[in-house]
């Protein structure tokens, strides 16, 4: 029987000029597609290619190495004083127990429907008398009924909702829209030949670098720094695009 393990990513470097060497740990959870993963032996994603020019701007240098257990990612970044976790959720209870940057990247949550939808949707009350397909357990599930959706379809997979698209609002068994994070709408659909396009966008979850309190505050300003800078060039919103197609 295979044994399930995440990766950890470690970056070890030294600081900008003028400081002492100092080393950065940065883990992540390997099987979080498409913001952290490894392939190949490669780390990938769309924070870790955020994260890598954070760390490049700061003057750090990354040698990525390390594996662990799962349930170790959780805690690392509480427990190990040269540590970061990325990308977290911000938390209050997490930002009173970690150093928080970023964020680095958002989880954003999209309407998708076949391309031929002739509805018009500018607003969740546009989209409410409509069939919406999701997730068995995802958060946008809640949201999307606290904002009130009767309507909603969910599937074990997302992988079954595209096939699911439907012009015929009276067909039965089929949904009007599909609700699902914006970087996973293009290959899932494409996986079963399904034209979409993003009709609303619905909501923005911010992911953050989270790190030990005990890591030096220069470390931390060097890597906000920089992350700005990044979004001032436009190399951030380059990064991200590559993505998010929508």
């Amino acid at each position: 029987m295979s044994r399930p393990t995440l990766l950890h990513c470690v970056l070890v470097g030294t600081l900008i000029a003028g400081q002492p060497a100092h080393a950065l740990k940065f883990v992540f959870e390997d099987h979080a597609r498409p913001f952290h993963y490894t392939e190949n032996g490669k780390v990938s994603g769309m924070a870790t290619d955020v994260l890598q020019e954070m760390v490049k701007r700061a003057g750090l240098k990354p040698e990525f190495k390390a594996m662990m257990p799962g349930p170790q990612t959780q805690t690392m970044a509480l427990v190990d004083p040269e540590t970061c976790h990325y990308a977290r959720t911000g938390h209050p209870q997490q930002e009173k127990a970690l150093k928080l940057v970023g964020p680095i990247v958002s989880l954003k949550w999209g309407l998708f429907a076949h391309t031929r939808f002739p509805g018009k949707i500018e607003s969740l009350n546009d989209a409410r008398p409509y069939r919406v397909g999701a997730v068995v357990g995802e958060s946008i599930n809640h949201f999307l009924r606290q904002n009130g959706f009767t309507q909603i379809v969910e599937a074990e997979w997302n992988k079954y909702n595209p096939g699911k698209l439907t012009l015929n609002r009276k067909e039965p068994g089929k949904i009007d829209l599909w609700a699902t994070p914006i970087v996973f709408a293009k290959p899932v659909a494409n996986a079963v030949k399904m034209p979409i396009k993003l009709v609303l966008m619905v909501r923005e979850d911010p992911l953050y670098l989270g790190c030990n309190p005990a890591i030096q505050p220069a470390v931390l300003k060097a890597l906000s720094d920089a992350l700005a800078t990044m979004k001032q060039d436009g190399t951030y919103e380059k990064i991200v695009k590559a993505y998010e197609p929508f």
